[in-house]
């Protein structure tokens, strides 16, 4: 069964395409997708078609064909398909929430980053995750190891966030 369909309360979530469902109003389930997918792989074009139909989308605008980069399928990454992405993961997410990825952001140059003393930390750089101190925040959005280390890795790709 494709994202959004209802499916009946005695139903396995294996019978979606996902292998998972969320419950609904009114004692319905629908088939939903798990927390951690990424939202630009699913929806690559050349992976499953379904970013493209509206019929179980309520608010979500769908995809259109102009929102993929041709030779590689993926979603592109300018703000207007970005934002489609995350109205689609709010509506299709189990979890009804959507995140970014952690591999990038304002993180302490290494080696000599955490081994400093408090008052001689020089200035935090933009980098890729290389220590498992990296924390911080990025566009509003957490990144570091730990957001990498689970699984939510690339800052302009958007996942579904855990329930």
């Amino acid at each position: 069964m494709n994202l959004g369909s209802p499916i009946g309360q005695s139903e396995s979530p294996s019978i979606c395409c996902s292998g998972a469902a969320v419950d609904g109003s009114n004692n319905s389930r629908k088939c939903a997708l798990p927390a951690g997918t990424d939202l630009n792989v699913y929806f690559n074009k050349f992976v499953s078609g379904e970013g493209l139909d509206d019929q179980y989308l309520t608010n979500a605008q769908p995809l259109e064909v102009g929102d993929f980069d041709p030779a590689t399928g993926e979603p592109k990454t300018n703000s207007t398909v970005i934002s489609k992405l995350r109205a689609i993961g709010e509506e299709l997410c189990a979890s009804g929430r959507v995140r970014r990825g952690g591999a990038f952001g304002p993180f302490d140059g290494e080696p000599y980053g955490n081994l400093a003393p408090e008052d001689s930390q020089p200035e935090k750089i933009n980098s890729l995750v290389d220590s498992i101190y990296d924390s911080g925040t990025s566009n509003n959005a957490t990144v570091g190891f730990s957001v990498f280390s689970e699984g939510f890795r690339w800052n302009h790709h958007v996942y579904c966030d855990g329930e």
